[in-house]
């Protein structure tokens, strides 16, 4: 195999490397009311006093809270979807609900960003009747 050759598998390696960590970043366990769920979301995990890093765009987002730094798995909170998600989650009406059932500190959200609305709509009724989270509608 010639040098380029090579280095041309090791970059495809590397892709794909990358690839699986950002899967495996963007993936999250939840503790929902019916055990735990894994839902992927491209942008996050933030802490709640971040989510101006989330995008001005249309999308998904989840609430949750960590009982730790340490903790792999969280128990969702909230999700909404919107065709603005930053100015949502910053300007949100269920934000004392959220504090009522998380430290403001253990707050996290994460988004996912999808333009038509009733596939947003679709994503959010799943994700709120898989885990029947206690703020917002059911």
């Amino acid at each position: 195999m010639t040098r380029s050759k090579v280095t041309a598998r090791v970059g495809q390696c590397r892709a794909q490397s990358l690839r699986n960590i950002m899967e495996v970043r963007n993936m999250f366990e939840l503790n929902c009311a019916g055990g735990t769920v894994k839902f992927k979301f491209e942008d996050g995990p933030y802490p709640i006093t971040q989510a101006d890093k989330l995008k001005n765009a249309p999308g998904v987002y989840v609430i949750w809270c960590r009982s730790s730094s340490r903790d792999t798995r969280g128990t969702l909170i909230d999700v909404g979807q919107s065709d603005n998600v930053r100015d949502r989650v910053m300007s949100h009406d269920r934000k004392d609900c959220w504090s009522k059932h998380c430290r403001q500190e253990s707050l996290e959200v994460a988004a996912t960003y999808i333009k038509d609305e009733q596939q947003r709509l679709n994503l959010e009724k799943q994700i709120r009747e898989q885990c029947q989270p206690p703020c917002g509608e059911r």
